[in-house]
């Protein structure tokens, strides 16, 4: 997937760093997308009498399964793959349960 519509556009609008005529080299000129993610836990506690309890936890991890892709590459050195996202960012939902017996 291309994040611009016409990468050679782009690309040809950008230029290598001369190091004799850019004095500034401040970072963060471009920036990533955005990332959100939401994990939830549940947890809920049983009494089974008055020594034994039994614990019982849900985790949820990207629970909306909210696909996260990673950044475009920018590099200059490669023309076929500038602006092109490669991969995913985060992994899909997980779920884990656990139980834990107290005594």
């Amino acid at each position: 997937m291309n994040l611009f519509a016409d990468p050679n556009a782009i690309f040809n609008s950008f230029r290598p760093t001369l190091v004799s005529q850019d004095t500034t080299s401040e970072g963060g000129l471009i920036r990533g997308l955005n990332r959100w993610n939401v994990d939830l836990t549940l947890l809920r506690k049983f009494k089974v009498n008055k020594r034994w309890s039994v614990t019982f936890n849900a985790q949820f991890f990207n629970i909306f399964n909210h696909v996260l892709f990673s950044d475009p590459s920018v590099s200059l050195q490669s023309p076929t793959s500038f602006g092109v996202i490669s991969w995913q960012y985060n992994s899909p939902r997980a779920v884990q349960l656990g139980l834990h017996l107290d005594f």
